[in-house]
């Protein structure tokens, strides 16, 4: 009898005692840097990329005063692109005025927000970009040139701005380099088109803006 109570006792002991606790194995997350330049659809990547991420964006502003002809008188040409990161890849913000410098004062102004986009698969997010080169046929991704994607709840953020001034004088493409002429510096060069034949206000003006490699880590 006694020995029975203590099997009892025994068994309800073991199936009534707390879980024991292990401690929780680290996970480490999975990084991968990719070349976003030549990347069209990768599902084995778990990525999308909807665009070429490297070359170039074209913005053409709005006529917004006078006529359109500048006649050869200029126009003068402001232009500001800043370069920036989000949670969903990289983005030009691209701002252009080009004013005639007499009187009608035919004017091309205004802004475009133009986004590389990423569609990433679930479980995937944007770590970092990076500002790349190819050097002997390998993509190079230099420190100084890395930047951390902004954690929630910041949804953007710009790395870089930079403005070109200049009073336009012939028909011709007009092309600055991007300064600084640094590794971190995502642009390369930019090409203006002001005056030309004929009204080109809102239609033949225009800004080119050619950017540099880049490449993202992405996590998992």
């Amino acid at each position: 009898m006694l020995r029975t109570i203590a099997v009892t006792l025994a068994v309800l002991s073991f199936l009534f005692a707390p879980a024991p606790s292990y401690a929780t194995p680290h996970v480490q997350e999975i990084c991968t840097w990719y070349d976003m330049s030549s990347l069209g659809v990768v599902p084995e990547y778990n990525l999308y990329a909807d665009v070429p991420f490297t070359g170039l964006v074209r913005f053409v502003p709005p006529h917004t005063m006078g006529d359109k002809d500048y006649a050869g008188h200029g126009p003068k040409v402001t232009a500001n692109v800043e370069i920036g990161i989000t949670r969903l890849g990289m983005y030009a913000n691209i701002h252009m005025k080009a004013v005639e410098t007499k009187a009608d004062w035919t004017t091309a102004a205004g802004q475009v927000f133009h986004l590389w986009f990423l569609h990433l698969k679930d479980g995937w997010k944007l770590r970092r970009l990076g500002i790349a080169e190819y050097n002997s046929g390998y993509l190079e991704v230099a420190p100084g040139s890395i930047f951390e994607a902004p954690i929630p709840p910041v949804d953007e953020w710009t790395y870089g701005s930079y403005t070109v001034e200049y009073l336009d004088t012939n028909h011709k493409v007009d092309t600055f380099q991007a300064l600084p002429a640094t590794q971190e510096n995502p642009m390369l060069y930019y090409d203006f088109v002001g005056d030309t034949k004929g009204g080109e206000a809102g239609t033949r003006t225009l800004i080119d803006v050619y950017t540099k490699y880049t490449a993202y880590e992405l996590c998992h």
